[in-house]
């Protein structure tokens, strides 16, 4: 709706909202689960602690990527994709736009944008949107593949019945049609790199 009044700053203020909460959640995920793995509850955990009592100042939004990105199980993926610099890249804009770093950051009507400068603009927001969120899936896919498991593996065993063999492999079908869709924008290989680390049967 805010493309469509021509409030690309809106749309772009809402964006790194979406963003931002969806790598904080992979965060806390991710610093709860390694913090009880090494009895090493440090700064970051104290920060989760903060959050839960509504206590949270100056989280860097860097400092969740850093997190996310040192795991071992996501660091080579981070850096054969080339991740972080598409998201300082997208961090940018979104920043731009969040602080109104200038006059064409603002607001303005729909018939004040010149030729194809609103199409090319919107264009570019729904580029940034399905990058955030096919790295989002993609990350967690790897760092807990039971997050895009199937559910026949589980309804098998609340009937009472044997799953089928490597059922806990299986995928759910939309997060394969997902990825066929918008593998491209990271790697034709992705799916595969998933698979490989995983045993996932995310195949396409």
């Amino acid at each position: 709706m805010c493309c469509k009044l021509g409030n690309l700053s809106d749309a772009n203020v809402l964006l790194r909202k979406y963003r931002d909460d969806l790598f904080f959640c992979m965060y806390v995920e991710t610093v709860a689960e390694e913090s009880w793995k090494k009895e090493n509850f440090g700064d970051d955990y104290l920060g989760i602690v903060s959050w839960l009592k509504n206590e949270l100042e100056n989280l860097q939004f860097s400092s969740v990527l850093k997190q996310i990105g040192n795991l071992p199980i996501l660091k080579d993926a981070v850096k054969r994709y080339n991740l972080q610099s598409m998201f300082n890249k997208i961090g940018k804009t979104l920043n731009n736009y969040v602080h109104a770093n200038g006059i064409v950051f603002y607001n303005k009507l729909y018939n004040r944008y010149k030729d194809k400068e609103f199409e090319a603009e919107s264009t570019n927001l729904v580029e940034n949107l399905n990058y955030i969120t096919i790295t989002f899936v993609f990350l967690r896919a790897l760092y807990t593949p039971i997050s895009i498991m199937s559910t026949d593996h589980i309804d098998y065993l609340e009937l009472g019945e044997s799953p089928p063999e490597d059922s806990q492999y299986w995928v759910e079908p939309f997060i394969t049609d997902f990825f066929l869709k918008h593998k491209d924008i990271l790697d034709e290989d992705c799916m595969n790199y998933i698979k490989n680390v995983t045993d996932m049967q995310l195949l396409g």
